[in-house]
């Protein structure tokens, strides 16, 4: 590891949590050293690091694989059953991708009969499976995203599954699914994508969903991390200055000041930090409600997840909820517009009652539930995109987007810093956090 001294670091990642200590060690093999900076005030939410799917799974395997088989990611996972609710049908979805693919031809759109019948359940799923490993391992091989070729990913699908999809995207009932799939998979409200992110959440329909043990995962990955001489402090950043390619940081702790050359900010809420991106976009927040703990005479709910919208929700200030039946709580998350107001007493008065209606009119024997509650501002955040804005192949480029630092009334560009939070509307969501954090080099 490169260490001048105690104080002086290749880089210095801001935020602790798993993505940014998988960062860590990934860098401290190809002997980067380095230092997580753990500030309450900033980090990722549950949206980014409480679930993956299969295909994310097999991207942090693989990525786990080429450090040495560092962590298998199989034993932080835990099997979820994703539900959806949309314009009041009940759409139940399973780990079995034959079985998604009856309910959804039952309830929400006709696939070609004679496609689905030819079918039986062991060849889809093993097509479904191969399918997402496949699609994975393209985005994990891939050196520039400026080169991915869509029809080359296509044609890794058999000619069944490709009908399927053509099933999909030729039907106006796949809108809500995209709008939707827009919030869960690439944190933005928009009804538009590219193609890639559109096979994405067709594909998404299918395929097994995890919640992470992200408490474990966490402290085998600190211990990992440190064990590799990777050290984590926890603190808050007094300033930073840039000069002569170096930033010199001034923390709250009895070290001073760090030096470094590189400066990721490995979190969402970069204002918190007096920092924001050049040109701003309008931005939604998550908001949580919790719950109580269900009564055991509940159980059959625990590990059930539902996302509830409709054709009137989605494009509104509340666009959709996500209802998760945890075995201490029923947590209920939403999006809001960043009102830039902090006080919970004006967002309770504003949201309260119509989440309620919301979630009577869905769990009618629930009443008891909503005596005991507490709300909770999360650190997701979703962009609010013009539903005009007409998406294409190229937005699937990395950009660099330059950092502002706000502080003291003045303005100063951020060099040698890089940001990888949901502000920077990451391409393929997690799946190309995943592939950034990679491929950190080719772009600083």
């Amino acid at each position: 590891m490169k260490l001048l001294n105690k104080n002086t670091f290749d880089q210095i990642l801001y935020g602790k949590n798993i993505y940014s200590i998988l960062f860590g060690i990934d860098q401290l093999s190809k002997s980067k050293g380095n230092v997580i900076i753990d500030d309450k005030r900033f980090n990722y939410g549950d949206h980014l690091t409480g679930e993956i799917d299969y295909i994310e799974k097999c991207y942090m395997n693989k990525w786990c694989h080429e450090n040495r088989n560092i962590i298998n990611i199989d034993n932080y996972i835990e099997s979820i059953e994703e539900n959806l609710i949309l314009n009041n049908t009940l759409i139940k979805f399973c780990n079995n991708a034959y079985e998604n693919l009856i309910e959804i031809q039952r309830k929400l759109f006709p696939f070609d009969d004679l496609i689905v019948s030819s079918y039986t359940e062991k060849k889809f799923n093993e097509e479904i499976l191969e399918f997402s490993k496949s699609f994975a391992d393209y985005f994990y091989h891939i050196n520039n995203f400026n080169n991915l070729k869509f029809d080359l990913v296509l044609k890794k699908m058999s000619k069944n599954l490709q009908s399927l999809y053509q099933d999909f995207c030729s039907t106006d009932k796949s809108d809500i699914l995209i709008s939707l799939g827009n919030i869960k998979k690439f944190s933005r409200l928009s009804l538009s994508v590219s193609s890639f992110e559109k096979l994405y959440i067709f594909i998404d329909l299918f395929i097994p969903k995890y919640r992470l043990k992200r408490k474990a995962f966490e402290q085998d990955l600190i211990k990992i991390y440190k064990d590799k001489h990777g050290d984590i402090i926890s603190t808050k950043i007094n300033h930073w200055e840039h000069n002569e390619n170096k930033w010199t940081v001034g923390i709250e702790r009895f070290e001073g000041v760090l030096f470094t050359k590189q400066l990721f900010f490995l979190g969402n809420n970069i204002e918190t930090l007096n920092i924001d991106l050049k040109k701003k976009k309008g931005t939604f927040r998550h908001l949580t409600l919790r719950l109580k703990k269900l009564p055991h005479d509940y159980y059959d709910f625990e590990r059930s997840t539902y996302y509830i919208s409709d054709d009137k929700l989605l494009g509104t200030d509340l666009p959709y909820l996500k209802v998760v039946f945890l075995e201490e709580m029923v947590q209920v998350s939403t999006l809001i517009p960043n009102l830039n107001c902090d006080k919970m007493s004006f967002i309770e008065t504003r949201y309260s009652n119509r989440i309620f209606s919301l979630l009577n009119n869905i769990f009618q024997d629930f009443e008891f539930l909503y005596s005991d509650f507490y709300w909770e501002q999360g650190f997701d955040l979703a962009i609010d995109e013009s539903f005009n804005y007409k998406r294409n192949n190229n937005d699937l480029s990395l950009k660099k987007y330059e950092l502002m630092n706000y502080n003291n009334s003045s303005e100063k560009t951020m060099n040698n810093s890089i940001y990888f939070g949901q502000k920077r509307q990451l391409p393929l969501g997690k799946l190309g956090l995943f592939w950034e954090l990679r491929n950190v080099s080719r772009f600083t």
